[in-house]
């Protein structure tokens, strides 16, 4: 998980980027990320991933997160979360 969402979210840090070597830095803006996951286990791991990441300093100096929560949608999903494999 943690991989996945940072390479996500360096994908959209490359994309601002690009953007603002174009000239339209001005005009278009990456204004948010949403990560979606039906499982709120999931959901959870990828906040833990996304804090995780947040702790190289130079990426939350271009990241904005002031909420730091999970919102939950419609028809989620709640299961046990278990690290080992299953006999």
């Amino acid at each position: 998980m943690a991989d996945s969402v940072k390479a996500i979210l360096n994908g959209a840090l490359a994309a601002a980027n690009r953007l603002r070597e174009s000239g339209l830095g001005s005009r278009v803006a990456i204004a948010y990320l949403e990560f979606l996951d039906i499982y709120q286990d999931l959901a959870i791991a990828a906040v833990q991933a996304l804090e995780g990441v947040l702790k190289d300093t130079q990426v939350a100096a271009r990241v904005d997160w002031l909420q730091r929560l999970i919102e939950a949608g419609e028809d989620g999903q709640r299961r046990i979360r278990c690290e080992a494999d299953p006999l």
